[in-house]
């Protein structure tokens, strides 16, 4: 595991970057109109018409009449569209049939069999994103000379809306006469004709992730992304992540890096720690909390999400916690933040010893987090994991042991009800990643995916139901760490599986209710 770790770091020290932005464009035929128009047009000529006047107006009224219905039904459609979507049946019901223009086109095409049609619900808030997206302008005589290559580049007239139809697409530049050049970033201006305009997207929403492997493994970011496309949502995301490393080590004051992410304008700043510091009682105040106000101190006019992470399959009552990475650990490795010590500890192996009370201490330890001055959300993803999961035990010696180090009671009453992924639906071990027989503490494709819906139904406020089924960009790994192609999951998730995973980060999210996010969810289901 050692080895594996290794090579999720992302260089020595270094942070990667990736960003997508996704648009999903609807169309909204308009035959039923054009036909009215040509049915009033042939009546009024009908009139003036002689002896072929009778029939004409025959004609007309049929067409005009076929058009009527053919209109109240697409505005019926329409309106039942927008419906909140059933909850299946203690069956396992189908779902109603899917838009499949609302994939991202990457899917289109790609489905096997009856999953295609009733893939998902329509999203329950249709936005038309191509008459939403607005540009500003960003420099004029220059173009925007990227480490990308050109997303597009080539004669368009209609370069904006070029843009907004491209993923990825952020700057459009024009030219004098057709030349239109599209890229994903602009970090250096060129120089160009006096008439070159560069315009920037202005009404996205752009998300920070600033953490390790449990954010970059499996593609959250992008995750995020494909999800909130498929819903109506433009996003940019960009990812500043180190495997195996305390958010400490990466906190403004101590990075350059992240300094100077820092100094762009973002609406949301993600913050995920090691997966065990929340968990050390010392470790909370020499890591977590101060590296949580170094973030607060910068943020500017961007909310601070805390991101909780998930606890292993079935706990690690064995096992101290690794920290050997000295630069990661500035203050010192975890195991001696721990006392007595955790080989022998009775306590701390208490916390350790099952999913559901390794996942409790874990969601206590981000919570406390969440209350330092500044901190505006808290995405829920470990209590995602354990709604799907159906872990609802905490046993009692164990949960008095974690009480133990906080003075206040715990904001929640956990655990939380028991999700609809029943076994026989999808396992909960498809959550990980599978090394050798036993599943490893990383997400698979499956579990960022629950992680990512998590994230849309915290930042957006909107439950996920009829979202787009996982798709990785990059970082794709599957069992025993074997790098996977880029591209959806195969086999796909069923219908059911979907809907289950949708439910279970709506219900996380409802369940946290103020104390993750202020705001109430639109068309939330709670058990």
């Amino acid at each position: 595991m050692a080895k594996a770790a290794s090579e999720f770091s992302d260089g020595a020290g270094t942070a990667s970057y990736s960003e997508r932005h996704l648009l999903m464009l609807e169309e909204a035929t308009s035959a039923p109109e054009e036909a009215l128009d040509l049915s009033r047009n042939c009546i009024q000529r009908s009139l003036k018409a002689s002896k072929a006047a009778v029939f004409v107006f025959a004609v007309a009224l049929v067409l005009l009449a076929s058009a009527g219905a053919f209109l109240a039904t697409s505005r019926q459609s329409s309106a039942s569209a927008g419906a909140p979507p059933a909850r299946p049946t203690a069956e396992g019901g189908a779902w109603d049939s899917v838009l499949l223009d609302a994939l991202p086109p990457q899917l289109t095409g790609k489905l096997p069999g009856p999953d295609a049609e009733r893939l998902q619900q329509p999203p329950q808030k249709k936005k038309r994103l191509v008459n939403d997206v607005e540009f500003i302008v960003h420099s004029k005589g220059t173009w925007c000379k990227s480490g990308h290559p050109f997303l597009f580049a080539g004669n368009d007239t209609k370069c904006q809306e070029r843009c907004i139809r491209t993923p990825g697409c952020m700057y459009a530049t024009t030219y004098p006469g057709k030349w239109c050049q599209l890229t994903r970033d602009c970090p250096l201006a060129q120089e160009g004709p006096a008439g070159a305009i560069t315009y920037l997207m202005s009404n996205i929403t752009r998300v920070l992730f600033i953490g390790n492997s449990f954010t970059f493994v499996n593609d959250l970011p992008d995750q995020l992304a494909n999800i909130a496309y498929s819903l109506g949502h433009a996003v940019h995301v960009t990812r500043a992540t180190v495997g195996g490393c305390s958010l400490f080590a990466q906190r403004p004051s101590g990075s350059h890096w992240t300094a100077s992410l820092l100094e762009q304008d973002w609406d949301f700043i993600v913050l995920q720690d090691h997966s065990t510091v929340p968990l050390v009682k010392g470790a909370r105040w020499e890591y977590l909390y101060p590296a949580v106000d170094d973030f607060v101190a910068r943020k500017k006019q961007a909310k601070l999400v805390l991101y909780m992470t998930w606890a292993p399959a079935w706990g690690s009552p064995e096992n101290c916690p690794l920290s050997t990475n000295a630069p990661c650990f500035p203050k010192g490795p975890l195991s001696s933040m721990i006392a007595p010590p955790c080989a022998t500890n009775r306590s701390w192996a208490d916390k350790m010893s099952s999913f559901g009370c390794a996942t409790y201490a874990l969601a206590r330890g981000y919570l406390s987090a969440s209350t330092r001055p500044g901190v505006d959300l808290v995405v829920p993803a470990g209590l995602a994991w354990q709604v799907a999961r159906g872990d609802v035990e905490i046993p009692p010696q164990c949960k008095a042991a974690i009480d133990a180090e906080y003075p206040d009671k715990p904001p929640l009453d956990l655990p939380l009800p028991a999700g609809m992924l029943r076994e026989e639906v999808l396992k909960p071990e498809r959550l990980y990643i599978y090394s050798g027989n036993k599943p490893d503490k990383h997400p698979s494709k499956v579990g960022q995916y629950l992680n990512a819906l998590t994230f849309y139904t915290t930042l957006f406020g909107e439950v996920p139901y009829g979202a787009a089924p996982p798709v990785c960009k990059e970082n794709c790994y599957g069992n025993n760490w074997a790098k996977t192609t880029p591209g959806p999951l195969d086999p796909p998730l069923t219908a059911d599986q979907l809907h289950a995973l949708q439910g279970a980060a709506a219900d996380a999210v409802a369940h946290c209710g103020k104390t993750c996010r202020p705001a109430p969810l639109t068309q939330v289901f709670l058990k």
